[in-house]
């Protein structure tokens, strides 16, 4: 049963999307192991929708708030504040002797070297620092806040049109100087294109728009929120043509180009992200599972934290490659994850580090 101004199927979305990312950052079946090369591929690609679909939904539940605002100035105000808080404490964490696995690599002073390593990269790459942190998962909070903020600029404005208009010129820009850089359309840029506004708010914008849908047949109303019971199949086929289409352009991008098959962003990338979101705002009852939903409540301080186990249990990454280990792996980051959020929910310092 949906809880109270909560869909449910959101946050069982939002457990499967945060289990996507992991297996993307433990490298599910890493590339070099043989005949496991064609599991990793389409195991990565298949994952790649994880983070279209965190910026769709959160495009969405601003978007109520705007609507219901009477300054949306500074409901979005507050919100970057704490993002950006969250964003330079988890930076200053992870810049902290914490990756123990790389006593395997580098000995027992590793911890330390890789700070050093951490903190020479970002003084001779200052900006990279303001667009993706100390660790590189961190990415995703400044394109967030940055989305957040153009969104808020224009709407406020009433440039909606100019808005869309906006974010489709940057994901076209952005696709074309990162994964089709190589091909004869591509552009060349010095900056990384998956940061910043660039893929981000076409799908945030995106979000916007379908908290605007409150009208026509399936349409819901659950407190503040709003949702389509018949947006589910709508999503299945979104979501299975965008991944097809997204392996389809990866393989052709890395056949032809020799492409790097760890892109994240393509053209139908935008599209597995989008029908991932519908089916989770469906409130489909296939997904209205309470104890999923309540972990998935998580999902921001799994996100924050996992990295610290991804580096802890690296070194036994390396040491084997064994199918039931890749599994073990993700499986492994995402309890330690949970059990770690949920520890420290239970002071008020550290709560506010991980919600």
């Amino acid at each position: 049963m949906t809880s109270a101004n909560r869909i449910n199927s959101i946050d069982v979305f939002r457990l499967f999307a945060i289990t996507a990312v992991i297996a993307i950052h433990t490298t599910f079946f890493s590339p070099d192991q043989g005949p496991y090369e064609y599991a990793y591929e389409l195991v990565s690609q298949l994952s790649r929708y994880a983070v279209p679909f965190f910026f769709v939904v959160s495009g969405f539940f601003w978007g109520h708030k705007a609507r219901s605002c009477i300054d949306i100035s500074i409901y979005t105000t507050s919100v970057c504040k704490h993002l950006l808080f969250l964003f330079v404490v988890w930076s200053l964490i992870y810049i902290l002797p914490i990756n123990f696995g790389a006593m395997y690599d580098y000995g027992v002073l590793g911890p330390v070297k890789v700070v050093y390593w951490r903190i020479l990269t970002l003084s001779e790459e200052p900006l990279k620092f303001f667009f993706q942190g100390t660790r590189a998962h961190l990415w995703f909070i400044p394109s967030l806040i940055t989305a957040m903020l153009i969104a808020n600029v224009f709407i406020a404005r009433g440039w909606l049109k100019s808005l869309v208009l906006l974010s489709i010129i940057l994901y076209i820009v952005g696709v074309l100087a990162n994964a089709y850089a190589d091909t004869p359309v591509g552009i060349y840029s010095y900056f990384n294109t998956g940061f910043g506004p660039f893929m981000g708010l076409a799908l945030f914008v995106t979000g916007y728009g379908l908290s605007g849908t409150t009208q026509g047949k399936g349409y819901v109303q659950l407190h503040t929120l709003s949702y389509n019971k018949h947006w589910f199949w709508s999503g299945v086929v979104l979501f299975t043509l965008g991944s097809v289409s997204h392996i389809m352009e990866i393989a052709y991008l890395h056949n032809l180009y020799g492409t790097n098959v760890r892109m994240s962003y393509v053209f139908g990338t935008y599209f597995a992200g989008l029908g991932a979101a519908l089916m989770a705002l469906s409130n489909s009852t296939w997904f209205d599972n309470q104890k999923l939903a309540n972990i998935g409540k998580l999902t921001l301080g799994v996100y924050l934290i996992h990295y610290v186990f991804v580096d802890m249990f690296d070194f036994v990454d390396k040491l084997t490659s064994h199918p039931a280990w890749e599994v073990s792996y993700i499986v492994i980051v995402l309890v330690f994850s949970i059990v770690s959020v949920k520890w420290m929910m239970h002071w008020q310092w550290t709560r506010r580090l991980v919600t």
